[in-house]
């Protein structure tokens, strides 16, 4: 079977053309070509490397699978009346979900691409959601566009640009995916400058310089900081936009990145607002520990005012107790 590439679909020889090498690489598989679709086992198709963590996420992947084993299966979900079975979850784990029903009901519309890696394995080079809605309704088989032998380094940009046709792809995933690419390129020998890999993708050279700081400033030594699951830290730096990752990045410190990464990530609560009152004010202080004023003498102050800085006051005592004697007794406490 055979079919001529979709109206729309981009040319990438000409997008990833740095070097005649690289564009005879590229001509031989783009999709201006005739495409050959297979029927391929669905357990025989595997995500790539160079596919952003959380798309799809595996949170989920898991709340569709458990909402359909709640409905009874794919069967009684399609035919569910109102509320949907996928009620309840976010917006990606809902979406996922319907296009599990439909793909149920008409199949894999739209074959996935991918390529082969040594051993004969297919890799996906896109349809990473439509794998994942064709295993969660339990289909056999998918239809896949054979591309053939794809270089690492192709590969990697050709996810990129896939993932940026889509509206859903976050500035944290571009950045990440950008920065993968790059390394790709290194590794096969190609110009791995800011410049070059920039024009490749067609991304220009200030948004590619901000891609770069993002990935460096959250790498794996910041995301294992955080003290969270892998997952829960991309989930969370997937909800961060394009801006609030460039002023994290090139505003504030590692520890101070961490430090926010955990109130978002959960592990953490957030730093507590200043309480004041007109008598007194209790502040958090860079580092641990909080400042207490008294703004008053105890004989100026009003009923209300006292009983406000009191209140301070003894919260924090209470909160110290505490923790002093989760710490055990002085001899048992290391020395710093």
């Amino acid at each position: 079977m055979t079919r001529k590439p979709p109206r729309g679909t981009p040319d990438l020889s000409s997008a990833f053309a740095i070097d005649a090498d690289e564009l005879s690489v590229l001509t031989q598989w783009s999709p201006s070509t005739t495409e050959v679709i297979l029927r391929v086992p669905t357990d025989d198709v595997r995500p790539s490397p160079f596919q952003p963590r959380g798309r799809p996420s595996p949170r989920a992947v898991e709340a569709v699978r458990a909402a359909i084993a709640t409905a009874g299966g794919i069967a009684v979900a399609r035919e569910a009346a109102e509320p949907s079975p996928f009620t309840g979850l976010d917006a990606e784990a809902r979406a996922l979900g319907d296009l599990a029903i439909d793909v149920a009901e008409h199949g894999v519309e739209t074959p996935l691409e991918a390529r082969r890696i040594p051993g004969g394995t297919l890799e996906l080079l896109s349809g990473h959601r439509r794998l994942a809605a064709a295993r969660l309704a339990g289909l056999a088989e998918v239809p896949v566009v054979d591309r053939g032998d794809v270089p690492d380094h192709v590969a990697a940009a050709v996810v990129y640009r896939r993932n940026l046709l889509r509206k859903d792809f976050t500035a944290w995933q571009e950045a990440s995916s950008f920065a993968a690419i790059r390394e790709n390129r290194r590794g096969a020998g190609l110009p791995d400058s800011v410049r070059a890999v920039a024009r490749a993708l067609g991304t220009s050279h200030g948004r590619a310089g901000d891609l770069l700081t993002i990935a460096r400033a959250f790498d794996a030594d910041v995301v294992e900081a955080v003290g969270a699951p892998g997952d829960v830290v991309e989930d969370v730096l997937s909800r961060l936009t394009f801006r609030a990752l460039r002023e994290l990045a090139t505003g504030s410190s590692t520890a101070e990145r961490v430090a926010r990464l955990r109130v978002l990530a959960g592990v953490e609560e957030p730093p507590r607002a200043p309480r004041r009152t007109a008598a007194a004010e209790r502040r958090e202080r860079r580092g641990g520990g909080f400042t207490l004023t008294v703004r008053k003498p105890p004989e100026r102050m009003t009923a209300t005012e006292a009983a406000a800085a009191l209140e301070i006051l003894s919260g924090e005592v209470d909160r110290l107790r505490a923790r002093l004697a989760a710490l055990g007794p002085p001899a048992a406490r290391p020395r710093r």
